[in-house]
């Protein structure tokens, strides 16, 4: 029961850290982005307060090959799904002008969502909303317009047990349609740390054979 306590009393703490960072850096971003139409604010403060969120959350994240996306300029990155981290993994390494594809509740969420939306981030609507997703082509070819690159989870939606799921054809012809290359990443071992369902971690840090490796 103790355990249970410290483990349950962990979480909150981490996860009270992260969203005490997107209170500090999504008003910047927010401003910048609505009144000085300055989106690189935003970007700026988004890797911020990703970059910060895995230390605190204490990631011990292993980047391999990330030199080889120094040669690439705009794409259209297509990454696989396991956890809520995925977005604060990529977000802290991933240097890029990018807009990411999320689901529109996201966009809900207090501070981060305003972040989100004033940034030119993309939400995915579903259920009962799903219609509004007609011009989903059009809002990412205004991104990819921009000179911005887009980040497409290729699933769909998060894995419940880290297995690949089949990939939907959005990104693919996104990138048919822009002329721009796909350029995968690959995330490994977030859901070990944190279920589908629940915002609890699994353990406090990850040990060297439980890092998250993005190719």
């Amino acid at each position: 029961r103790r355990s249970s306590d410290l483990k349950k009393l962990r979480a909150g703490w981490d996860w009270g850290s992260v969203g005490a960072r997107a209170c500090v850096y999504g008003p910047p971003a927010i401003v910048a982005a609505r009144l000085l139409r300055n989106k690189a604010i935003g970007r700026d403060m988004m890797h911020r307060w990703c970059a910060g969120s895995v230390d605190a959350v204490g990631i011990d994240l292993d980047w391999r090959h990330g030199e080889r996306l120094d040669t690439v300029d705009q794409a259209i990155f297509v990454a696989n799904h396991q956890s809520f981290l995925d977005i604060l993994v990529i977000g802290s390494r991933l240097r890029h002008d990018f807009r990411w594809l999320a689901k529109s509740a996201v966009f809900k969420v207090p501070m981060l969502g305003g972040h989100l939306k004033a940034s030119g981030h993309i939400p995915v609507f579903r259920g009962a909303e799903k219609e509004r997703n007609a011009d989903i082509g059009d809002r990412i070819q205004a991104v990819v317009d921009e000179g911005a690159s887009v980040l497409f989870f290729a699933e769909g939606t998060r894995s419940e047990d880290g297995t690949l799921k089949p990939f939907r054809s959005g990104a693919f012809m996104a990138a048919a349609r822009a002329g721009l290359p796909v350029v995968p990443l690959v995330i490994e071992g977030t859901h070990r740390l944190m279920d589908r369902n629940t915002s609890d971690r699994k353990s406090t840090r990850l040990n060297s054979s439980h890092r998250y490796h993005l190719v």
